[in-house]
């Protein structure tokens, strides 16, 4: 999962760059950017770190496309350097040079070469960029390139002086497109046109191709839809909370969550004091929740500003060590009370297991727990950071106490299925990490490996 921007007409790299910022929320791993300068050079800056930190000249360009890196594959740990996992990446093709940017993940890399990149990416732009060249033809290099990939990619690319856009066959990640007239933006989230000032706007459909020349904005279904599958999580964790993806606005998205969670809470007559968010992707979900419940909502965990998203980082340590350092507590709502705290998913659960333990130590009488996503049992192969069944909290068919007895809950209630699709009001979702039911055909081997023993799993399958 990363987030990807392309911008196509005049604008400062700062404003540029300051755009892509506002996506450090799919990824803040590291950053990169690829422009065009005035001589036509593809040119390129990367940065261990938010975009803030790549080094742009004092100029603007006409052509630029950027990365945040969310590693799902490749280098977590920084070992290597930054510009050999680091988007976006370029080859040069008989149409000119070729850069990209991917947000989603590739399933079946490893039968597709024998080599070991730190980013998919750097595959992607590389065999795109050897199609072109025998096909000579980005649309037919595209229509190639679905044939032999297998997994989630939205593209946003560079073809000499021309960008395009691109979204996978079953739309699993987001792509949107807007423009102003002036500029023309492809992102993998609207609340960066909301940004830019662009009201005009529209998701790219599964298949779709999305081509800007000089002259020309032209929009085609290149190959056909096949078994939509929009990532669920998008809407629960990922995505910022002022974004529209695929028409579905994720704030009143949260709202339904709560509504239908705290229907599911209100039925074990728990008796509560207060509901507590963990901030911040919950704070949406917890304010229906407190309403059906008629509880009162009180924020008395608290991010620490300056804490980077521990669900995002590269390793389990780099996690524990952040989520120790991430929040602060108000005792007035937590000692002698019984509280329901309120979250968006419990992963592989140590973050969960701290705050309890924290909020235990604080005094809490009762700590009830509510969560608005089932739980996640299976590995997502498509772009967020839980490639094995076994590193899941609920991967090997832990019942739903067994689970809160770990974290220390005194109750635990997650979602239902059913909850989630009427929250989500869509029926053509990926629910893979929930169900096992994968979208694509090399996701479906991947899982039937690892029941037969195949795949070993304690490693990432696709890798």
């Amino acid at each position: 999962m990363c987030g990807v921007l392309g911008i196509y007409g005049k604008l400062p790299l700062k404003i540029s760059k300051n755009l892509l910022n506002s996506l450090i929320n799919r990824g803040q791993d590291a950053s990169g950017m690829v422009w065009v300068d005035k001589y036509g050079v593809h040119q390129s800056g990367k940065y261990k770190g938010v975009p803030l930190g790549i080094k742009t000249p004092n100029e603007s360009s006409k052509r630029t496309i950027g990365s945040t890196r969310y590693p799902t594959s490749g280098d977590r740990e920084g070992y290597v350097e930054t510009h050999k996992f680091a988007q976006p990446f370029s080859f040069q093709t008989s149409k000119g040079t070729l850069s990209i940017a991917h947000n989603g993940n590739i399933t079946n890399i490893k039968e597709l070469t024998d080599k070991k990149y730190q980013s998919d990416a750097e595959f992607i732009t590389l065999r795109l960029g050897a199609l072109i060249n025998e096909t000579d033809n980005l649309e037919y290099a595209l229509i190639k390139f679905v044939d032999e990939f297998d997994g989630a990619y939205s593209l946003v690319g560079i073809l000499g002086e021309d960008m395009f856009a691109f979204r996978d066959p079953r739309a699993i990640r987001p792509l949107i497109y807007g423009t102003n007239g002036l500029q023309h933006y492809m992102t993998s989230e609207s609340s960066v046109l909301q940004q830019a000032r662009v009201t005009e706007q529209s998701d790219l459909k599964a298949g779709e191709l999305l081509y800007i020349s000089e002259n020309t904005v032209a929009r085609k279904q290149l190959v056909e839809a096949k078994n939509i599958a929009h990532c669920f999580f998008e809407y629960v964790y990922f995505a910022g909370t002022a974004s529209v993806i695929d028409n579905k606005n994720v704030y009143s998205t949260r709202l339904k969550l709560g509504e239908y969670l705290g229907l599911q809470v209100k039925e074990l007559n728990l008796e509560l004091d207060f509901v507590i968010p963990i901030p911040d992707t919950s704070r949406t979900a917890s304010s229906t929740v407190s309403e059906v419940l008629q509880i009162p909502l009180r924020e008395a965990i608290l991010k620490n500003r300056s804490a980077k998203r521990t669900f995002i980082m590269p390793g389990v340590d780099y996690r524990e060590n952040a989520a120790k350092s991430k929040y602060l507590f108000v005792d007035e709502f937590i000692k002698d009370k019984k509280i329901l705290i309120v979250d968006d998913s419990i992963v592989r659960g140590f973050t969960m297991k701290y705050l309890i333990k924290i909020l235990r130590d604080l005094g809490a009488d009762k700590i009830h727990v509510a969560i608005t996503s089932p739980p996640q049992r299976f590995a997502c192969l498509y772009g967020v950071d839980f490639g094995t069944n076994k590193e899941l909290i609920a991967g090997d068919g832990k019942s739903i106490d067994e689970i809160a007895t770990i974290i220390g809950a005194d109750s635990l209630t997650y979602i239902s299925h059913d909850g989630l699709r009427k929250s989500l009001e869509m029926d053509d979702i990926c629910d893979a990490c929930i169900t096992g039911n994968y979208p694509t055909p090399h996701g479906q081997l991947i899982k039937q490996k690892v029941e037969l023993g195949i795949i070993d799993d304690s490693k990432t399958y696709y890798e």
